[in-house]
């Protein structure tokens, strides 16, 4: 259990880091790296971000079965919310990883092109407010594994799939 804990922090750092550098790759980029003009880069840290995302959801796979067949008016309010944003962040990067890449292999689009910076901002914003509701969880857990040396095991994160039947 500790060490799918401690795996599952590290993959929800890499996926903070690698959005970063995704979405900051093209700040004030012009530059033809690769055709249709995009980031070496940018491409790179996104087709890892997609990867290291479904993996991700595989570690979470049970929380997800449990949160969608549970009925909604069945679950307490932060798990609702959390629901919402959980499938709005992936549709967002669904797309956005999905434009990104048939524009790699066929070549620029613009209309592609425009749905992939759309849905790339609101993946970002979404995939920040994901952050924010874990927050507690990454200070403990990031307390525990960079300062602390392991030596102490954060608890699960806030809203796990045993508390959903908790009002």
């Amino acid at each position: 259990m500790e060490n799918s804990r401690r795996r599952n922090y590290w993959i929800d750092v890499a996926l903070f880091v690698l959005m970063l550098i995704t979405f900051f790759s093209l700040a004030g980029h012009r530059g033809a790296d690769v055709p249709g003009g995009q980031s070496v880069v940018h491409c790179i840290a996104g087709a890892a971000l997609f990867i290291l995302a479904v993996r991700h959801l595989g570690s979470h796979i049970d929380w997800i079965r449990k949160v969608y067949t549970t009925r909604r008016k069945d679950l307490p309010r932060k798990v609702r919310t959390r629901r919402r944003n959980d499938l709005l962040l992936f549709i967002w990067i669904t797309a956005c990883g999905a434009s990104g890449l048939v524009m790699w292999i066929s070549g620029y689009n613009e209309v592609l092109s425009h749905l992939h910076k759309i849905t790339g901002v609101l993946a970002s914003f979404t995939m920040l407010l994901h952050v924010g509701y874990h927050a507690r969880w990454l200070v403990r857990a990031t307390r525990c594994y960079v300062f602390n040396g392991g030596r102490k095991v954060p608890q699960e994160q806030p809203v796990g799939a045993d508390s959903l039947t908790a009002k």
